[in-house]
């Protein structure tokens, strides 16, 4: 899902295999390195990341399931 608003453009995502908070310190730093990235909330319990980016610089799809694979999820 993804939400615009003025400030930062908000992508939800469901991420499967992750199971403790090494797995949330490991893919939010994958995330935040990314350019346009402001903010990264992973949850492993539920599953899911939010991202917070720069609505002028929004990462492309292919470019979050890139790390996503990467990180073994």
């Amino acid at each position: 899902m993804m939400n615009t608003s003025q400030n930062r453009h908000l992508i939800d995502l469901n991420i499967s295999g992750m199971h403790c908070h090494s797995c949330e310190i490991l893919l939010e730093r994958a995330f935040k390195d990314v350019n346009g990235v402001l903010q990264v909330h992973v949850n492993s319990k539920k599953g899911t990341a939010k991202i917070y980016a720069d609505p002028k610089n929004i990462p492309t799809e292919k470019t979050l399931v890139s790390i996503i694979e990467k990180a073994g999820y």
